[in-house]
């Protein structure tokens, strides 16, 4: 599962605690149990700093509707995607090059 949220504005929850009652909404209606969850990768885009989104393997419509959306004037916007873990591969090292 990969959720990421944009946001134009400071303050707000912190990552970690928007997951959950996320997770816990979908319980019973994407999967029987949240014990099914083998991965969650949790991102706040700071839209107001520079960032990049890839199309890389987002259908063409998907990703063209999340410009869209990403342009507009919302100050939030939430991207959950739920789909079958394809491999239990763990990456370590930077997360990114901009630090903390």
């Amino acid at each position: 599962m990969r959720i990421v949220w944009f946001s134009r504005k400071k303050g707000g929850p912190d990552t970690d605690n928007i997951v959950k009652p996320i997770l816990d909404e979908l319980d019973g209606i994407i999967y029987r149990t949240d014990a099914q969850i083998k991965q969650c990768l949790a991102t706040r885009i700071d839209q107001t700093k520079p960032y990049a989104i890839s199309d890389r393997n987002v259908p063409d419509d998907l990703y063209r509707s999340l410009v869209d959306l990403i342009s507009s004037s919302h100050s939030d916007i939430l991207f959950v995607e739920v789909g079958k873990l394809t491999s239990q591969e763990v990456v370590f090292g930077e997360i990114d090059r901009s630090g903390i």
